[in-house]
Formats: C-alpha cells, sequence, structure tokens
C-alpha cells in the first residue's frame, strides 16, 4: 500500500481555496485555512475507479493548510481506511507525494 493526500473533485462555481477547505472538512472532519496553494500537477495512472475506464489522468492542486483546532481529532469519511501524518522522506508513499513535499519547500 501506498499513501497518498486526501482530494477530490471541484465542484462548478467552486474557487480552488474552498474545495481545499470543504475537501479538508468532508474527508478528515477539520477545519482548515489555506497557507498556500503548493502547485498544480499533471498525474498519470495506471487503473481507475471509474467503470469501464482502464486507466486515468488527473489534475491535482496541491495545498499546504493549517488545522484551525490543533487539538482536533482526524474523522474520516467513509472513502478512507486509515491516515497518518507522514514525513517527506517516508519510504511508503506513492511517487507523486514527494514532489509536493519538494515543492512545499518541506
Amino acid at each position: 500500500d501506498e499513501w497518498f493526500w486526501p482530494g477530490g473533485r471541484l465542484y462548478k462555481g467552486e474557487e480552488l481555496d474552498d474545495a481545499a477547505r470543504r475537501i479538508g472538512r468532508e474527508e478528515l472532519g477539520l477545519d482548515v485555512d489555506v497557507v498556500e496553494r503548493v502547485g498544480v500537477y499533471s498525474h498519470f495512472w495506471d487503473t481507475s475507479s471509474v467503470a469501464g475506464a482502464d486507466s486515468r489522468h488527473t489534475v491535482n492542486v496541491a495545498y499546504r493548510v493549517r488545522q484551525r483546532d490543533p487539538d482536533a481529532a482526524v474523522e474520516l469519511d467513509d472513502q478512507h481506511d486509515d491516515c497518518r501524518f507522514v514525513a517527506a522522506d517516508d519510504p511508503d508513499l506513492h511517487d507523486y507525494c514527494y514532489q509536493y513535499f519538494a515543492d512545499a519547500d518541506l
């Protein structure tokens, strides 16, 4: 298994920063503030969860966010099995994640 960032689609009419805050709330149960937009990334996947598609291409916008309440516990939604904080050199990250860390100077 590999670890990857939480994320999701952008809703029609939704601003990017608003989506980052919404995804923090919906997927992690956390209220977050946007610190910075780290970058925009084009990713190619060999598999897809979309019926009838063998592969997929995603455009990801990576953010650095700060949890508003540092004592709040993560409450995952039903699409996630687990979560953890990771270091930039963690060997279990998906390859795409290393670029996010580098671009965020972490």
